[in-house]
């Protein structure tokens, strides 16, 4: 329990206390307000509810049906929490509102109340030249903090509210890897099976390690062992694998398959732009994959190299 507190005083999950959810009338925003209902169940955190759009004051409206937003955070809070080791949490605080201007109008209006992650859960995730949707886009441009954007596939475009059977996280030794861990370790906890993380090299080394072989395995060892041990605070239990030789988005994709995977969550940078820019590895992910992915920056907004 030591450990844990000690840990948690410089964690990323353990530090959130408000979130804010932007949401429209799809399926892939009850899948996102699952997902936020399940971070904020195990510590009660209060969660508002942001309706977006066209439809907004008619989404609102409608917040007290069994397959809204609303209902899928209370649902997935609740469950959050009974599966927590501590029993804490649970009741969470829902607000609902609704706002028809602009998407970064609306965000914008919304982030001066001070909220520590957006979480983002709109019908089309991916534009038609490869990057993000234009109202993902307005929606990130509103919002300078830690940001989680939700792509409902596979099992979870039927079943939105569907517990992740199957989680992997891949990991690198970067800060931002750390926090999509994080973030995948706070979920797995209504997981069937145990969290999968994998090893993967950055865009930077392309798949060849850099330094000699046996200095490189014991550096990537020691990084899935604290990721480990990490997940062994909250009772999680974790299988690891290597793939540093590959290119990490390949390594990706092929890990998504052979654990048959069915929700990856990868800790992005967010690169400076005129658009929202994850990189070309969250963008290779998203376009490709066939499981469920949830994207999660820290908010920092990083240069171009």
């Amino acid at each position: 329990r030591l450990e844990r507190e000690e840990y948690e005083q410089r964690g990323f999950v353990a530090n959130l206390e408000r979130l804010l959810l932007a949401v429209d009338e799809s399926s892939n925003a009850t899948f996102a307000a699952h997902l936020a209902g399940q971070l904020a169940g195990g510590r009660g955190l209060p969660i508002t509810v942001l309706h977006v759009g066209a439809n907004a004051k008619l989404q609102e409206q409608n917040r007290a049906d069994a397959e809204s937003p609303e209902a899928a955070v209370i649902n997935a809070a609740k469950a959050s929490a009974e599966a927590d080791a501590d029993g804490g949490g649970g009741n969470v605080d829902v607000i609902s509102r609704a706002r028809e201007e602009t998407a970064a109008e609306a965000i914008a209006e919304e982030a001066r109340k001070g909220f520590d992650l957006l979480v983002v859960g709109m019908d089309a995730v991916a534009g038609p030249d490869g990057g993000f949707d234009r109202r993902l886009d307005d929606l990130a441009s509103g919002f300078d903090g830690p940001l989680a954007i939700a792509a409902a596939k596979g099992v979870h475009e039927k079943e939105p509210t569907a517990n992740a059977r199957k989680i992997l996280v891949p990991v690198s030794g970067s800060n931002v890897s750390r926090r999509g861990a994080e973030v995948a370790i706070a979920l797995a906890r209504l997981s069937s099976e145990p969290l999968q993380v994998v090893y993967v090299s950055t865009t930077r080394d392309k798949g060849a390690r850099r330094t000699s072989p046996s200095m490189s395995l014991a550096h990537e060892e020691a990084i899935l062992k604290d990721i480990a041990a990490t997940a062994a605070r909250y009772d999680i239990n974790v299988t690891t694998r290597l793939r540093a030789n590959t290119a990490p988005e390949v390594a990706i994709l092929q890990e998504i398959a052979s654990s048959r995977a069915d929700l990856v969550v990868i800790g992005v940078d967010r690169t400076q732009g005129d658009s929202l820019n994850f990189g070309s590895i969250a963008a290779a992910v998203l376009g490709k994959s066939k499981a469920s992915v949830l994207l999660v920056s820290d908010g920092e907004v990083r240069p171009k190299t």
